[in-house]
């Protein structure tokens, strides 16, 4: 039964490192990037089905497309031959919503909180309650740092985030198509009201990101970010004989394990083993005392997965390092 655990999770751990690039259901594939605690899509989504292969309809016509209250698609001045490779789809809110999904399996449309997590790691001076052009340097740090994608670029745009976002333009309300190279929105899965939904905006010459609710009709495009590592990796929360605290944890890390030894005093109550999310043992203790203190201060700021063995169990926890 242990080795059978063991190597499940190895399979996970491996799914996971194995993420690197991402396909969707049509076979377009993504580059992810690592920000802070998030994993995103390096690409603006491309994918014309839902996870269930039905189609998500490209709607050309303008007044089609105004009539809409489900998901459709569109390409930026309706070419999806010059402005697909480039810029990805334009989605209505409706598919973004659509129970059929619309990212890969372990992915999900980017949440305003997604956002909020990004926008933070990015400037924690940020009030994430504004609504309106936020922060002092954000959009210098998700943009591209060339014109390929932009008609030009502020001159602080370094991309330290990896992000890459580009001017994609959108589609309105009223059908019109507009600012390509100059605009790129990103829409949120996250509703505002019943005729607007929270959005992300970019300009070719700010460095500032818009936070805004937008029309539900409007055409954006949309990044994908990967679900937690709670759905995952496997985790007993309920087993309160082995427990790990603070965290997050800063510096000393408390490990707890009140369980019975088997056999002799002199055996630990607990082996320890901290991993990285390459699955790189980081660092390894026997435990023998009811709680013990591990210093961690060294570690990067990051998710780690904690491996707790006994003589009779071996759980996986995970561990944020602030």
């Amino acid at each position: 039964m242990k080795k059978k655990f063991l190597f499940v999770v190895f399979i996970l751990l491996s799914i996971y490192n194995m993420a690197q690039i991402i396909t969707d259901i049509d076979g377009n594939v993504y580059n992810e990037v690592t920000i802070g605690n998030q994993v995103w899509m390096k690409e603006n989504l491309k994918v014309t089905h839902y996870n269930n292969n039905d189609v998500i309809p490209n709607i050309t016509d303008s007044a089609k497309w105004v009539s809409l209250s489900t998901g459709a698609i569109c390409y930026y001045a309706n070419d999806s031959s010059v402005n697909a490779p480039e810029y990805g789809a334009l989605y209505n809110w409706f598919a973004v919503n659509d129970n059929r999904k619309l990212c890969p399996v372990g992915w999900h449309v980017s949440t305003d909180h997604d956002w909020n997590v990004l926008e933070t790691f990015l400037d924690n001076t940020i009030d994430t309650n504004y609504m309106g052009w936020l922060g002092t340097d954000i959009a210098c740090k998700l943009k591209e740092t060339d014109t390929t994608h932009w008609r030009a670029l502020n001159p602080c745009s370094s991309n330290s985030s990896g992000f890459s976002a580009f001017g994609g333009g959108y589609r309105m309300d009223d059908a019109a198509f507009s600012d390509i190279k100059i605009f790129g929105f990103y829409w949120n899965s996250t509703e505002y009201d019943i005729n607007d939904a929270w959005s992300r905006g970019l300009f070719f010459e700010d460095s500032t990101i818009l936070v805004y609710n937008s029309p539900k009709l409007w055409g954006f495009s949309v990044r994908c970010v990967m679900d937690s590592l709670t759905t995952q990796i496997y985790e007993n929360s309920i087993d309160k004989q082995i427990q790990i605290f603070p965290n997050p944890v800063i510096d000393m890390l408390n490990i707890k394990c009140e369980v019975k030894q088997n056999k002799t005093s002199c055996m630990p109550k607990c082996k320890m083993q901290i991993s990285n999310l390459l699955g790189e043992v980081i660092l390894q203790y026997n435990l023998y005392n009811e709680t013990n203190s591990v210093d961690v201060s060294d570690l990067p700021c990051g998710l780690y997965i904690i491996k707790l063995a006994t003589f009779d169990k071996t759980i996986l926890k995970k561990m944020i390092k602030k």
